[in-house]
């Protein structure tokens, strides 16, 4: 399997000079490739790559193996560009259509693209035949079959693309179904009854303060002169931002996944089985708020989705996603239909409770296991939180430990499906309850 990843790269001043200079070169490879193609199309001729290579070889200042991979490109925009047309011919009414056009904007700079043969001794890259820059040893250049160099905000960032060994996939006869979501990232059971939930409240509040202090620079933006000192300053602080709380994103939905995978490697699973909500938010602009638009545009379910799919590759396990339609609003006892207004389901039917998360999970795996029995619902959800601890998660741990200190003896976990709340039975028949809430 091949994976990609970035680093940011740090080169000295030299370095990045001799960069620039070749992006700008590879650049005027690229113009020259789009005026070739503009007089091959004039004169009704084919195009292919090797074609390309032979009209370009030689007359810029650019690693072979660089040239090669910009004629590849601008062959396979050409191949994509008439597929996409022949696609937007077939739509009968013209209104519909959209344009499709091939490469024809030239470029001041263009992104490098590196392969194995370029990757010499100690980390150093060849970008031409007396070009060479030293790449830090932090980053490992071994296993690289493709290396993409970027430049954009004044910074450098490499590509590496890699290949991976999969684990054989094994049958141990134990599935797990998973239902997503925007407060509980993740909610799965299994076959054997073990289920939990996996919090993503933190992508939650780092999405709400993105989107508080992106109201608060348009508001600013609106009062300001354009291209004034205070505009642009605005509007660096608001890519800022913006690139910022992308990383931050990221880097959560990474934690919720490896958090989830490390549970399936635990529970020896063969198999996950993943409700695919990609249409939540659409066509319901008259029935929601503004505020829950926003929320349900903003989930990144195809994010959480393709991350699970490539991991579970990695680690043998079978993956498969399907509809999520009416998973969470079906009751699993008796099928009755309702759309629960709180995280607790309460079928009006049979007055059957559970976690409404999890009841989406096991509707989920039900429909591939139709054996399942209702049975596994029965127990404590355990509820894990990815993130690390802030100081506010720390004082509720400290207060929870005192809590069991004071009552050590006489605590209970009150199940049946529900989040845990703790309960202390004191002399008779009286009990009082403690409002400690699960993550």
């Amino acid at each position: 399997m091949k994976l990609t990843q970035h680093y940011n790269l740090k080169v000295s001043k030299k370095e990045s000079v001799l960069l620039l200079e070749t992006m700008k070169e590879a650049a005027q490879l690229w113009n020259a490739l789009i005026d070739i193609r503009i007089e091959k199309f004039a004169k009704k001729e084919k195009i292919d790559a090797t074609i390309l290579q032979k009209l370009v070889q030689g007359k810029f200042n650019v690693h072979s193996d660089t040239m090669i991979a910009l004629c590849q490109r601008m062959h396979a925009n050409i191949l994509t560009t008439t597929q996409n047309i022949k696609i937007q011919n077939r739509i009968k009414d013209e209104t519909k259509r959209k344009k499709v056009e091939y490469p024809y904007i030239k470029k001041d700079m263009v992104t490098l693209t590196l392969k194995k043969r370029q990757v010499l001794k100690n980390n150093y890259l060849a970008l031409s035949k007396k070009l060479y820059i030293k790449i830090p040893d932090e980053i490992d250049l071994s296993k690289t079959n493709l290396i993409h160099i970027t430049y954009l905000n004044n910074k450098f960032t490499i590509f590496i693309t890699e290949t991976r060994e999969e684990k054989r996939s094994v049958e141990t006869g134990n599935s797990m179904g998973v239902d997503l979501g925007e407060i509980n990232s993740i909610a799965y059971i299994d076959t054997q009854g073990s289920k939990g939930v996996i919090s993503g409240r933190e992508i939650r509040a780092i999405k709400r303060f993105r989107n508080n202090q992106h109201y608060n620079l348009r508001q600013k933006l609106k009062l300001c002169k354009k291209d004034s000192k205070r505009h642009k300053k605005l509007v660096k602080a608001r890519n800022k931002l913006s690139h910022k709380s992308k990383n931050k994103l990221k880097n959560s939905y990474h934690c919720v996944t490896k958090k989830f995978m490390k549970v399936c490697e635990d529970k020896k699973i063969d198999s996950i089985y993943v409700g695919n909500c990609s249409g939540v938010g659409q066509n319901h602009r008259t029935r929601t708020r503004s505020g829950q638009r926003q929320n349900r545009s903003q989930f990144a379910c195809g994010e959480l989705m393709d991350q699970l799919e490539y991991k579970s590759i990695l680690l043998g396990i079978k993956y498969k996603d399907r509809s999520e339609a009416w998973s969470t609003q079906t009751c699993p006892r008796c099928g009755h239909r309702y759309h629960p207004s709180s995280r607790i389901y309460s079928c009006p039917e049979c007055g059957w409770t559970g976690h409404r998360d999890i009841v989406g999970a096991f509707n989920t795996l039900r429909y591939e296991k139709p054996s399942l029995n209702i049975s596994i619902l029965e127990g404590d959800v355990q509820f894990e939180y990815p993130f690390k601890s802030s100081s506010k998660l720390k004082k509720e741990n400290k207060n929870r430990e005192k809590v069991s200190k004071i009552y050590a003896g006489d605590t209970q976990i009150i199940s049946g499906g529900l989040p845990p709340v703790i309960a202390t039975v004191a002399s008779g028949d009286a009990k009082t309850h403690l409002g400690i809430s699960a993550l």
